[in-house]
């Protein structure tokens, strides 16, 4: 949009050249809205908290960090799961993320890991509907763009995330779970009605997945061709998430590497050619 490419009226607005006249520019805005639970462990051997508050634990896990790449220091999410939120779904609709570790939510700038043995999960609807966008703040390139992100504006997306929560509750009330937890520390059981998890989701994080602002496709706000060139432009390619149409039914970061070397070979079969 800063070099003169998008939707007419909103680069005229801020003064910008118009070099090509494309509408879906910033538009088809797609991101995984995620809810966490947090739950205090019983066990302290059953959370990597303790490895991470400092003393000597956490330098031991520093120093096999840097000599070994393993300990509580090289943890990610444990566990990953692809669940159904209710009956009748033909596929998964929603991704769980399970850690070994929590961290106080009521102090996020600081991140820091919680006194007890801790549980974090982070969930998500998979194919997320809700809409949002990108534009320009100004023509200043160092200005930050306007995200408008429009979570849980769907139907689509109320229900699945209301659902997931529900059956983390299921999940963790188990009899073969339940004798591990203390007690659900975040967002805390008087949380119940589907607004107050719907509130919650709209507070917490997301999953860092946006794409769809320069969606590939064959329709009038399809911003690239299938070959990923940029209609109307000549020797321009986007190759990131934002060429992605829809959602990505999980992590990007696989998918997106696999989007690159793809489009290596299509731009080498261009080239030849």
């Amino acid at each position: 949009m800063l070099s003169g490419i998008g939707p007419a009226d909103h680069l005229r607005e801020h003064g910008i050249p118009l070099v090509l006249d494309l509408p879906g520019v910033g538009g088809n805005l797609l991101e995984h809205k995620s809810i966490t639970q947090q739950l205090r462990l019983r066990r302290p051997e059953h959370s990597i908290n303790r490895d991470l508050r400092g003393g000597w634990r956490t330098a031991l896990g520093m120093a096999r960090y840097l000599l070994f790449r393993s300990g509580p220091m090289a943890a990610t999410y444990d566990i990953n799961a692809f669940i159904k939120t209710r009956p009748g779904l033909d596929q998964p609709d929603a991704q769980l993320l399970f850690w070994a570790m929590s961290i106080d939510k009521t102090e996020l700038a600081s991140v820091r890991v919680e006194d007890h043995p801790g549980l974090a999960v982070l969930a998500y609807p998979l194919r997320t509907s809700s809409e949002g966008s990108l534009r320009l703040r100004s023509a200043d390139p160092a200005a930050p763009p306007v995200l408008r992100t429009n979570f849980l504006a769907t139907d689509h997306d109320r229900t699945t995330m209301i659902g997931l929560f529900r059956y983390l509750r299921r999940l963790f009330a188990h009899p073969l779970v339940a004798p591990h937890i203390a007690e659900e520390t975040w967002p805390g059981l008087d949380v119940e009605s589907d607004d107050q998890i719907l509130d919650v989701s709209r507070r917490d994080l997301t999953g860092q997945h946006a794409v769809g602002t320069c969606r590939m496709g064959t329709g009038p706000l399809a911003v690239l061709d299938p070959r990923l060139r940029v209609r109307g432009v000549d020797a321009l390619r986007v190759v990131d998430l934002s060429a992605m149409p829809t959602q990505v039914s999980g992590n990007t970061n696989g998918p997106v590497m696999a989007f690159a070397w793809h489009a290596a070979s299509l731009i080498a079969e261009d080239a030849r050619a």
